[in-house]
């Protein structure tokens, strides 16, 4: 499936345009050792994702501190996922070589996440 777009929606502002974007894995069930060998155990779903921002786009915005924000994943054909109450847990900036535009990657938790 393709993405067509993906918006964050944070302090009531839109910002698109993001160059990457790649969501974590979601685990669903851990194996457990026992005394008499293993077993499966569920555990609570953990959402997140990674994007990249460039430069027109929000690579000049201050990301420090963005918490409970909305993130909608919009891919070609109508579906879409949308990430809430996202908290950024970690922004890296990109190599600036003075050819390429200044990017910055930002890694996010979601504490939900819906598919429509």
């Amino acid at each position: 499936m393709k993405i067509s777009q993906v918006t964050i929606v944070k302090d009531g502002n839109q910002i698109t345009g993001f160059s990457k974007f790649k969501e974590n894995e979601i685990e669903e069930a851990q194996t457990v050792e026992l005394a008499d060998g293993e077993d499966v155990v569920e555990v609570p779903p953990k959402y997140g994702f990674s994007l990249t921002v460039v430069p027109d786009s929000g690579a000049d915005i201050d990301w420090s501190g963005t918490s409970n924000a909305t993130v909608i994943v919009q891919y070609k054909g109508g579906s879409k996922v949308v990430f809430t109450g996202c908290k950024l847990l970690k922004q890296t900036p990109g190599d600036i070589d003075g050819k390429t535009a200044k990017e910055v990657q930002l890694d996010f938790y979601a504490k939900a996440r819906k598919v429509s």
